[in-house]
């Protein structure tokens, strides 16, 4: 960046205070004569009259008046000496008021001192508080002095530190707004409060505001020098190098040969420079006397030097001044509005623009490379038009930004597209055009179009550019809406009038406004060189990337360098080339990418990267296809065994976060809980089902210590609590305990964990015990004779027979394999427990042990089933003992049509044991009026495509007329996209395939409605509806209602089919059909008894079911 030369004030610490504040003179002593001259006079008196005692005592007395005064002013002179040295060697000002008034008081005092006589004193102290007034007033003036020059440094610094942001090209143009007028209002109050001068004041201004702008337009400068120097070099206002002579001759050219302009005031200036002295000072006698061949020769050549100097090397300037109608004040208002077009006459103008366009072959010969906003598809554009584009922009001058390419329909749907959007083809390419003024946008316009674009779409700040047919729009999609100002480009272009290229020139952007010529002339020959620089190692680095960056990503996920994109590839090797190279590449690096991203990928999106491999082609690309998929899915079959081995070992290896909180967490219990947090929500995010959320290591030790009999019991179960409650989220502490058991910790400890989980510790503590220590081994006698088999069997009849609270907890009635797994290390523990209570006295029969057991494993809770309130809904539940359950009962019996419903929406021919009835055909069958010719499109086989209103489209049509017959083709290709009708002509001209073919458009019209309505019925055909079925699926629906059952689901309920054990799923097949508990209550309150809907009545009739309406 170039250095900028600001005027810093003097800080405070930079500033001196005054050389010294002594007195330029003596201090003057006061005269005491006239103090004395009535004792003198009196003495003269007593000396007459003879008194000559009396006269010697009072000549005493003066004498030590007079030497004590003298002293008393010596002593003063010597003190106010020392304070005003003290004070100017001390910057402290905001004391010196106090401070001096302290110091010279004391001062004067103490000189004061020196004289006997009071009345004396008194009035060498009047005489001499005008000297400390003096001292006090220089005191205070250098500190009023030191004051303003620190308050001067404080405001250089201030502006000093502003002007920084002023000129940060990153800062936005608010906050610097804001910063400029808090630059301006600082100057305005320091002049206006006397702090600064006027002509400070005008400096500051110059130095902090004026010249804050041209350093913020050099700074923009020069980081756009670095990273898009293209830009840069379009934006100056510099077309090229262009010599005195060139412009001349550009200029003659454009006049039809006639001879540069050279008018009253150029020919005076040029005269001086030439030493003219023979030069008309009229002007009609100044046109005449230029005629003359030989001084036109001297005159035009010293224009061109003159202009040169001028202008300082701008010969856009000398341009503008020497073509027709041209002026030197024009030429002066050109380069002040920065090359601002406006600013020139219409013919002017013209004349400036056909003398450029002698001179633009040279300029547009390299095309300019494409700038792509992000999420930009270059790769599906049609190479021809990237390539017509980047000659575009040569020819314009500059480069334009690409903010939209190609596109697929989902996102043209999503961005608002037309539904025959250009962009769903890939000919079409919006540009964002915000930087141009209109006059500029106009030329744009102008040159895209001579340049062959033949859409064009005008928007506030963008143009769209296409190669469909000719045509123009606005922001309304019509030609009515195209701004006024482009309106003359559009229709010339719609009449074919645009042919000519306009001149490839662009005036300065606002951001280099405040950039003096030369200043713009040196960084375009910077950007010049940093382009060519850019292009001398841009392909040995592309080629460079093209061989390392696959292997290196397959390897460690990231590349050293930035991946090359599809611009990169174009600006090396052109459009074509360039994105058939890309695409090779991204395909290349898109492998890599996928077997290194299975290392954090989730197990499904595994799975399903791997069958989206599956080899598809059998041409040329089939080879190339089976070597992707065996790389990816070996890679997968690694990944996957890996996780499972050690699900927290992996963790720690794919998230380096986890493995630093397991190697800080020590016997930190935060730190030990992040760790367990963090291990989960990693296994989580890689879709492990059941995570292991604890390092192998530990919980080995954990189990080893619970299984250690050795140790006292306490210790054996703190070391498995501690481990557990590490966290508070129960499904992690559900994990954590899994991983324990897997690694050895028994699962009769389950239930006495479940009551540490509700925070029973009391219940959790004895269960624990019991799980710990089995009494029978203990030699124990049971009392009162009670038998083992005896307790086995009161503890089935009390708490796992039918409706018990065993059966509902364990689901017993269902017979689920997993329920009975469960069941044994619980019904062990309970039966521990109840025999412990009978050994330990804390139960004095079986019942009472037993009742006991079940508080602890469980609670203080009731079994709710529907036999115990009399019918209504089926329900197994466990609710607190406090609980009224009718509330919840009268819920689930109004809800029983919701599940019903739900029923219906997962049925299918085998839930209900029915033959699948036939499909129908997915075309019209039999014969078909005007058609000549059948299709050859598989109908079976069509894609679905989904449409706004929620139907499917398959075989979308439009028909034709091609050598007399009609031709009705599909609109929808076999890979699912929706075709223009231009695209679907373009196909069957490619492919062949087709629907039909007829001999007018009526047949094709009536066969092609017949078709729609067999392809809706062929694809949106359910085996489940019709009369054949209904009769099945209503028993189907009423058996599983009828013997079914609400249960609890963790926080929510489901119904339970008792003839699977599961719950019935949601309509939309994503999970089971839940209700929270807000939601049955709700239903309970809202149902009236005297008023059941039709189709509950029919439910709960035998053979009954829903029936539809």
């Amino acid at each position: 960046m170039a250095d900028t030369k600001i005027m810093r004030l003097p800080s405070a610490e930079q500033v001196s205070g005054p050389a010294s504040m002594r007195p330029s003179g003596a201090i003057a002593v006061a005269d005491p004569s006239g103090m004395f001259e009535g004792l003198n006079a009196l003495d003269r008196g007593l000396n007459r009259a003879g008194q000559g005692i009396a006269v010697q005592v009072q000549r005493e007395k003066q004498q030590r008046g007079v030497s004590q005064i003298a002293k008393a002013d010596a002593e003063w002179l010597r003190q106010s000496l020392s304070i005003a040295d003290g004070f100017g060697q001390d910057n402290k000002f905001q004391t010196f008021a106090t401070r001096g008034e302290e110091s010279t008081l004391k001062a004067r005092d103490q000189a004061a001192a020196f004289i006997e006589d009071p009345e004396l004193r008194q009035r060498w102290i009047d005489q001499t508080e005008l000297k400390r007034i003096g001292v006090m007033d220089a005191i205070t003036d250098r500190g009023k002095a030191l004051e303003n020059q620190v308050l001067i440094g404080d405001l250089g610094n201030g502006l000093a530190e502003s002007v920084k942001l002023v000129t940060d090209p990153g800062i936005d143009e608010a906050t610097r707004n804001t910063v400029k007028a808090d630059i301006a209002a600082k100057i305005d109050i320091a002049e206006s409060s006397g702090l600064i001068e006027p002509g400070k004041a005008n400096e500051l201004r110059g130095i902090y505001l004026k010249g804050a702008a041209h350093d913020l337009a050099v700074n923009r400068a020069e980081l756009d020098l670095r990273f898009r120097p293209e830009y840069l070099n379009g934006n100056l206002g510099i077309t090229g190098s262009m010599s005195g002579s060139d412009v001349a001759s550009a200029v003659m050219q454009a006049g039809g040969g006639a001879p540069i302009a050279i008018g009253y005031n150029l020919a005076g200036e040029v005269g001086k420079r030439l030493g003219d002295r023979s030069l008309p000072s009229d002007e009609k006698l100044r046109e005449a006397y230029l005629t003359d061949p030989d001084v036109y020769k001297q005159y035009a050549a010293g224009t061109m030097e003159y202009l040169t100097d001028r202008y300082k090397g701008d010969m856009s300037a000398a341009m503008v001044a020497t073509v027709p109608g041209g002026s030197l004040d024009l030429a002066d208002k050109w380069v002040k509005s920065g090359h601002d077009m406006s600013v020139l006459p219409p013919d002017v103008r013209k004349g400036y623009e056909t003398a450029l366009n002698g001179m633009a072959p040279e300029a547009a010969v390299t095309p300019l490379p494409i700038l792509a906003g992000p999420g930009v598809n270059l790769e599906s554009v049609d190479v021809n038009v990237l390539t017509r584009y980047e000659q575009l922009q040569a020819q314009f001058g500059g480069q334009l930004p690409v903010i939209s390419g190609a596109r697929d329909p989902d996102h043209n749907k999503a961005v608002g597209g037309a539904k025959g959007s250009r962009h769903l083809v890939g000919d079409a390419l919006d540009i964002d055009v915000s930087s141009l003024s209109k006059e500029e946008r106009v030329r744009f316009l102008e040159t895209a179009s001579a340049m062959g674009f033949t859409g064009i779409g005008v928007y506030a700040n963008s143009v769209h550019l296409d190669m469909g047919d000719k045509r123009v729009w606005g922001p309304s999609y019509h030609s009515d809406s195209v701004p006024s100002w482009a309106k003359d480009a559009t229709d010339a272009h719609l009449a074919g009038k645009l042919t000519a290229l306009p001149a490839p020139t662009r005036g300065v952007a606002k951001e280099y406004h405040d950039l003096e010529f030369d200043d713009r002339l040196a960084l375009y020959d910077k950007s010049k060189q940093a382009m060519a620089e850019r292009d001398l190692g841009h392909k040995a680095g592309l080629e460079v990337d093209i061989a390392n960056a696959p292997a290196a990503i397959a390897n460690t996920g990231t590349y050293d360098r930035p991946l090359p994109t599809a611009e990169d590839f174009v600006a090396v090797y052109g459009g074509a080339k360039g994105i058939e190279g890309f695409k090779a590449f991204d395909a290349a690096v898109d492998v890599s990418s996928k077997v290194y991203s299975m290392r954090s990928m989730p197990n499904a999106d595994i799975a399903a990267m791997v069958e989206a491999a599956a080899p598809q082609s059998t041409g040329d690309m089939a080879q190339i296809e089976t070597e992707r998929f065996n790389a990816i899915s070996t890679a997968a079959k690694q990944v996957l065994e890996e996780r499972q081995k050690d699900p927290n070992a992996y963790a720690a290896k794919v998230y380096p976060a986890v493995a630093d909180a397991w190697e800080n967490a020590g016997n930190d219990p935060d730190k030990f809980a992040r760790a367990v947090a963090l291990s989960g929500l990693a296994q989580e995010t890689l879709g492990i089902t059941e995570p292991q959320l604890l390092p192998t290591g530990i919980a080995k030790q954990v189990a080893d210590t619970y299984n250690n009999v050795a140790l006292p019991a306490d210790e054996r179960v703190g070391a498995l609590t501690h481990m557990v409650l590490s966290t508070s989220d129960e499904a992690q502490q559900e994990a954590i305990f899994d991983q324990l058991m897997a690694n050895g910790v028994p699962p009769i400890t389950q239930g006495a964990m479940a009551a540490l989980s509700r925070g029973d510790v009391a219940a959790a503590q004895y269960l624990f015990k019991a799980a710990t220590v089995d009494a029978d081994k203990l030699g124990l006698k049971l009392p009162n004779d009670i038998t083992a088999p005896q307790i086995t069997q009161r503890t089935t009849e009390m708490l796992f027979d039918q409706n018990q609270i065993g059966d509902v907890t364990y689901g017993l009635s269902d017979g689920t394999a997993d329920n009975f797994i469960r069941l044994q290390p619980d019904s062990a523990l309970i039966e521990r427990a109840v025999k412990m209570r009978l050994y330990d006295g804390s139960a004095a029969t079986v019942d009472e042990a037993i009742n006991l057991t079940s508080r602890d494993m469980w609670g203080d809770v009731q079994v709710v089933t529907g036999e115990t309130f009399g019918g209504g809904a089926n329900v197994k539940l466990v609710l607190p003992k406090e609980e009224n359950p009718k509330p919840l009962l009268d819920g689930f019996t109004a809800l029983r049509a919701t599940v019903g419903e739900a029923i219906m929406a997962d049925m299918t021919p085998s839930m209900v044991g029915a033959l699948e009835t036939t499909r129908p055909p997915p075309g019209p069958t039999g014969p078909q009026p005007g058609l000549l010719e059948p299709g050859n499109v598989d109908l079976s086989a069509r894609p679905k495509v989904s449409n706004p209103d929620g139907s499917i489209s398959t075989v979308r049509s439009m028909s034709f007329e091609q050598d007399g017959i009609e031709v009705l083709v599909p609109t929808v290709s076999d890979d699912g996209k929706i075709l223009s009708d231009d695209e679907a002509i373009a196909a069957y001209n490619k492919t062949g395939k087709h629907l039909g073919k007829f001999k007018d458009a009526a047949a094709a019209t009536s066969y092609a409605e017949t078709l729609h309505s067999a392809q809706d019925a062929y694809y949106n055909w359910n085996p489940v509806e019709g009369p054949v079925m209904e009769k099945a699926r209503d028993l189907h629906v009423s058996d599983i209602l009828e013997n079914g059952y609400f249960a609890q689901s963790g926080d929510a309920f489901v119904f339970v089919d008792a003839n699977t054990g599961q719950a019935v799923p949601n309509p939309s097949g994503t999970g089971p059909l839940q209700f929270k508990r807000e939601d049955v209550l709700n239903a309970g309150a809202a149902a009236d008894a005297r008023r059941i809907t039709r189709r509950q009545e029919i439910w709960m009739l035998p053979g009954g079911g829903p029936k539809r309406q």
